[in-house]
């Protein structure tokens, strides 16, 4: 799915993107000679491909965000797929609201092709926030693609680098709650 969400990156109606991919440590061919081509791709966005030895998912965006110039963050995993103005959306929120953590709602679909307007999602997700009470027992943060200041970014350390286990961004985003970072 990595193409799909790379597509929903060109897209974009705000224009200051920069686009960090980390390999880490693919083994298919197919999946290195496609990152080959990219990284020499006439991208609408600046664009860097970063390989690694794997390191797992916290410690390949830890990688991304050290070298990423922007002011905020955002993640996408491979099966993120973006709306047009997701980013503008998001930017111009955290901006007005002044918030270090934004999430949004999550639209599941199913299927192998990329969604479009026509097509309904199967369910979508609407995370409630910085709820510290229920979070031990239900993500009520959001999914990763999420908006985040560099700045409490660093702060907090990044992610987890622990190898194998998941929920990295559930894990960050309960420290960011904790230590008292708007989070909405």
């Amino acid at each position: 799915y990595l193409a799909q969400a790379l597509a929903s990156t060109g897209v974009q109606h705000y224009p200051n993107i920069e686009v960090i991919v980390v390999d880490d440590g693919s083994t298919d061919e197919a999946a290195q000679a496609y990152l080959d081509d990219l990284s020499k791709s006439d991208y609408r966005f600046p664009l860097r491909v970063i390989r690694q030895a794997n390191a797992y998912v916290g410690a390949a965006r830890n990688v991304a965000a050290s070298v990423a110039r922007g002011e905020y963050l955002v993640f996408l995993d491979d099966d993120n797929f973006m709306k047009p103005d997701a980013i503008a959306q998001l930017v111009r929120v955290a901006g007005a609201r002044g918030v270090d953590v934004l999430t949004c709602a999550v639209d599941k679909f199913v299927g192998d092709s990329a969604p479009d307007s026509a097509t309904q999602p199967v369910s979508t997700y609407v995370p409630l926030g910085s709820s510290l009470a229920a979070a031990p027992f239900l993500n009520t943060y959001g999914d990763i693609f999420a908006l985040i200041s560099r700045k409490t970014f660093l702060a907090l350390g990044g992610f987890t680098e622990d190898s194998g286990i998941t929920h990295e961004d559930w894990e960050f985003f309960s420290r960011a709650a904790i230590a008292g970072y708007s989070l909405e």
